[in-house]
């Protein structure tokens, strides 16, 4: 619950990892947002020494901080499935296998079969 509130309150400050972040230095993991497409984590956050294991999850983030180079501050991690909950508009495929979120953000969900 705590998470979607989280969600609910720092939306639209999501940012994306890319899979090119695994196996990255932690330095070099970029993060994708709607409006800046190469942020890191602030050195000072709890996320930073594990940058390049957010692989799954989405990150919602406080403010963007530019310096000499651009940090996301105060990330936390989120499930995707939480951002379909604060999502201004959705487009979804015609199987729901696909959801597009305020034009920008593109979860692709996975049909599992139910053992027999």
């Amino acid at each position: 619950v705590a998470t979607f509130l989280l969600a609910l309150s720092l939306y639209p400050n999501v940012a994306v990892p890319p899979p090119e972040n695994s196996g990255k230095r932690l330095d070099e993991c970029l993060f994708r947002t709607k409006f800046v497409d190469f942020c890191r984590l602030h050195p000072s956050s709890t996320l930073a020494p594990v940058a390049n294991e957010i692989t799954e999850d989405v990150l919602v983030f406080e403010s963007v901080l530019q310096t000499h180079k651009t940090f996301l501050t105060h990330p936390i991690r989120v499930p995707p499935a939480a951002l379909l909950l604060v999502a201004n508009h959705i487009e979804l495929a015609a199987d729901c296998s696909v959801a597009i979120l305020d034009g920008w953000l593109f979860l692709s969900m996975h049909h599992h079969r139910a053992a027999e």
